[in-house]
């Protein structure tokens, strides 16, 4: 519905196959070969090249914009108030009463059907934040940033998602062995993740398709969690969502963008299963970036986007 109103990109990537860099990149609008920004370490801020970076959400505020965030916009949900106004939630990586499924796993890699209902995820309850936040009345022009959690390890999801994905209509990838024969080892040392279980320690133990099919239902569980969640913004612009003095200057005067920075090869192409790689992933991974622009004024209350200097 919001790709029918706007702009499609669907052949678009992320700028760099791993979380810290990749954010940094899009919230600064710079590549990380501008940043020095490669790795998850170090946090953008302690680096004397970027400790002075303007962030999107910096120069939004600058040019009048209140400035909201809640979920996951940074590596590791961390926020800063320089880059934000108000901060909501930020939960984190693991839903409350989460239950580890693959005992023989460690951190933050684990898989498998959850028994809690979807209104008690993380990416729940920062989207229901973020509509209670467009229901209110506002002085200021406002910019929002909400980041979804999930497809992320650990691959969680209420078990009725996993209902869509049966383990014997799971597709797997076909894998050479010698994949990485040819790769120099700038190439190998640039893929090469110790930490998520081996290709080998999947297709052994019998979990590879487990896994996938884990991958799938989050995907299928975070697309009502998002779409249901625009069913509630930014389409409860239009509905009883929002009260009606809200709705009567929001409509028509809103820019919408929905961004899939997403990183991970889980389908074990190039025998990887997680970031780090430069391996094109299975479509449900590709990136994905829609917009809308309704009027000159699209940021509304007669206020036209900034321009970036």
């Amino acid at each position: 519905r919001l790709a029918r109103r706007g702009v499609l990109f669907t052949n678009a990537h992320c700028q760099a196959p791993i979380c810290n860099p990749s954010r940094t990149s899009f919230m600064t609008g710079l590549r990380p070969s501008t940043t020095g920004i490669y790795e998850n370490r170090p946090w953008f801020r302690t680096t004397a090249l970027n400790k002075n970076r303007v962030t999107l959400t910096e120069h939004f505020s600058a040019n009048g914009y209140e400035t909201f965030t809640a979920g996951k916009i940074y590596h590791g949900s961390r926020t800063e108030k320089r880059s934000f106004d108000n901060i909501g939630p930020t939960p984190g990586q693991m839903d409350k009463g989460a239950k580890r499924i693959q005992s023989e796993l460690k951190g933050l890699w684990d898989f498998g059907p959850q028994d809690y209902g979807g209104n008690k995820s993380n990416d729940y309850k920062d989207a229901s934040w973020v509509i209670d936040l467009l229901g209110r009345k506002h002085a200021r022009p406002f910019f929002v940033a909400l980041g979804f959690y999930r497809p992320h390890v650990p691959f969680y999801a209420p078990r009725k998602w996993f209902d869509l994905h049966p383990l014997d209509k799971v597709r797997l990838p076909e894998v050479k062995l010698d994949d990485w024969a040819d790769l120099p080892e700038a190439a190998r040392k640039l893929t090469s993740n110790s930490t998520p279980p081996s290709h080998d320690w999947f297709v052994k133990n019998g979990k590879w398709k487990p896994a996938v099919q884990a991958y799938l239902s989050c995907v299928s569980f975070l697309e009502p969690c998002q779409y249901l969640q625009q069913g509630r913004f930014p389409s409860s612009i239009t509905t009883n969502q929002c009260n009606a003095t809200a709705r009567s200057k929001l409509k028509g005067n809103i820019c919408e963008k929905c961004s899939r920075p997403k990183r991970f090869s889980q389908s074990g192409s190039g025998q990887h299963m997680s970031e780090t790689t430069s391996y094109k992933a299975i479509e449900v991974a590709v990136e994905l970036i829609t917009s809308r622009i309704p009027s000159d004024n699209c940021c509304g209350r007669g206020h036209p986007c900034p321009e970036s200097n």
